[in-house]
């Protein structure tokens, strides 16, 4: 940072090295790389696994938990102990309501079809007699599970619409989530 031929003050240069730093990084643009970047995973998730297989898993806490800390923590020994072992992969996207509230939207690779027949508009109306064996058998482990580690309400669905649309899907809530953060 020194220049021999002219010599400038240390604080005019720090104001002059912060602005350009500011002027080279947009945040707006690294939240858009990101969500651009996990669009592409959940794509390349979706063609790997079969879209069929895939489901998405939204898992909230039982208690009103903001401190992304103690979310973390609940997060990872439920990762460790049940995602991990239980399905071929996940990926995680975190989401912060506008009350503080921090909440999970996964896509998970189950071992079988739980889409093939579910009729999304049946489950609008609050009738799920369309859903197979084994996503009702997931259903069911889910109301069993996820007390254990403290979450709540867990909502686990198949993928209604193609690799495209789910990688745009997922990537809208990087988007939702930045905007919800705090200082």
């Amino acid at each position: 940072y020194r220049n021999n031929s002219i010599e400038i003050n240390e604080t005019a240069k720090l104001k002059s090295l912060k602005t350009g730093l500011l002027k080279s990084v947009s945040l707006e643009k690294k939240y858009r790389k990101t969500a651009t970047a996990l669009s592409y995973n959940v794509q390349e998730f979706a063609i790997k696994y079969g879209i069929e297989n895939l489901g998405f898993l939204t898992l909230t806490f039982k208690d009103h938990i903001t401190d992304f800390k103690e979310a973390s923590k609940r997060f990872n020994s439920l990762a460790s102990n049940v995602l991990n072992t239980k399905y071929h992969a996940w990926l995680k996207v975190s989401e912060r309501h506008k009350s503080g509230r921090i909440h999970y939207h996964l896509i998970i690779a189950l071992h079988k079809d739980i889409r093939t027949n579910f009729d999304f508009a049946q489950v609008k109306q609050q009738n799920y007699s369309s859903a197979n064996s084994h996503l009702k058998s997931e259903w069911a482990y889910w109301r069993r599970t996820a007390p254990k580690f403290k979450f709540g309400r867990t909502e686990l669905l198949p993928i209604k619409s193609s690799h495209e649309a789910i990688g745009r899907y997922v990537g809208k809530y990087i988007g939702k989530h930045m905007m919800n953060r705090e200082e």
